[in-house]
């Protein structure tokens, strides 16, 4: 009984090693006689290029949820600029407000050429095949710096602005509430 366990580890131990021996054998077609495979120095696959395609899909998420930030944002605008107009309307004082409404249409004016300028990185995907796939090396390398770099800058351009807007906003609110006791006209 000793014996067969003892052979049964062996036995389970070499089939361990020659698994993970074939999984890092290349299975790939033979070339014939003559022919060179067309080889990019630049281009791997290995754990770096894994991270880097890993690294560009989230980039592109982030593009992704800043435009829909940016197209969100331009409706709200609107909407706040219409509550601005009732509100003055009724003798409100919105001058806080509409500056910091002011301040943040600008910054939206600002950040759309850097998130035009992200656009056409993803578009080109320098590096990166139309799956994603690293297929040079340094291009992908430098594609994911100037996009992380122009999605950082947009963030940081859009970030007090938005904050800002966001204070003021609630700063009406309460000083403002739409519907107050005093304002009942029923007992």
């Amino acid at each position: 009984m000793k014996k067969s366990i003892e052979i049964l580890k062996k036995v389970t131990l070499i089939a361990l090693v020659i698994a993970i021996s074939l999984a890092f054998v290349p299975f790939s077609s033979a070339l014939a006689a003559g022919e060179k495979p067309e080889i990019n120095h630049s281009t791997f696959s290995g754990i770096e290029g894994i991270r880097l395609a890993i690294i560009w899909e989230r980039l592109q998420n982030i593009y992704s949820r800043q435009s829909i930030f940016l197209e969100r944002s331009i409706v709200i605008v609107d909407k706040i600029q219409e509550r601005i107009d009732q509100a003055n309307q009724n003798g409100r004082d919105t001058t806080q407000l509409l500056s910091a409404l002011d301040t943040f249409r600008q910054t939206l004016k600002d950040v759309n050429p850097i998130h035009q300028k992200a656009k056409g990185i993803i578009a080109a995907h320098k590096g990166f095949d139309d799956n994603g796939k690293v297929i040079d090396r340094s291009q992908a390398i430098e594609t994911v710096k100037s996009l992380g770099k122009l999605l950082k800058d947009a963030r940081s351009l859009v970030k007090d602005p938005d904050i800002h807007l966001r204070n003021a906003v609630k700063a009406f609110q309460d000083a403002n509430p739409p519907y107050s006791s005093s304002n009942n006209p029923i007992p």
